[in-house]
Parts: structure tokens; C-alpha cells; sequence
């Protein structure tokens, strides 16, 4: 599965719109809503799985990326955001 954008949502919400391809099919907008959703959720900040506490390794608590630094905010893999503290 590939992860969900905003970006994604909000090409399918404009098309949606667009009065010559109206979209009357609720499935359709309920796909949006749901493309919306879990797009969101991405940016709840995560706490990292601490890997190594000496290096600051951790990994990514929705894909397991590992990263190297604790200056990572968001996972490069996933666009996960994380919450260090």
C-alpha cells in the first residue's frame, strides 16, 4: 500500500468539484475523507523507537527507517513526524 498525501486528497476533492465531472458518488467522496484522514495522521508527531541510546539511533515507529540524528523531524521514508522528547 502506498502511503496517502494530502496532495492525493485534494486532486480527487478538485475533481470532484469540477462541475463538468461532477462527482455524485458518495463512495467517491467517503474515498476523499478517508485519503484525508490518514494523510493526517502522518502528522501526529510519534515518539521514535530508540535503537541505541549511545549513537541516537532510532527507527521510524510507522515504516521502522532508521535514522542517525535526533534533528530528524519528519521520516524521510514515510514523512512520519516525530516527537523526540
Amino acid at each position: 500500500m502506498t502511503k496517502p498525501t494530502i496532495e492525493a486528497a485534494i486532486i480527487e476533492a478538485n475533481r470532484a468539484k469540477n462541475p463538468e465531472k461532477r462527482v455524485t458518488d458518495y463512495n467517491h467522496r467517503a474515498k476523499c475523507m478517508d485519503i484525508l484522514i490518514e494523510a493526517a495522521r502522518f502528522r501526529i508527531p510519534k515518539k521514535p523507537e530508540i535503537e541505541n541510546r549511545y549513537y541516537g539511533v532510532g527507527r521510524c515507529p510507522t515504516c521502522r527507517a532508521v535514522f542517525r540524528d535526533r534533528t530528524t523531524n519528519f521520516c524521510g521514508n514515510c514523512g512520519q513526524a516525530l516527537d523526540w522528547t
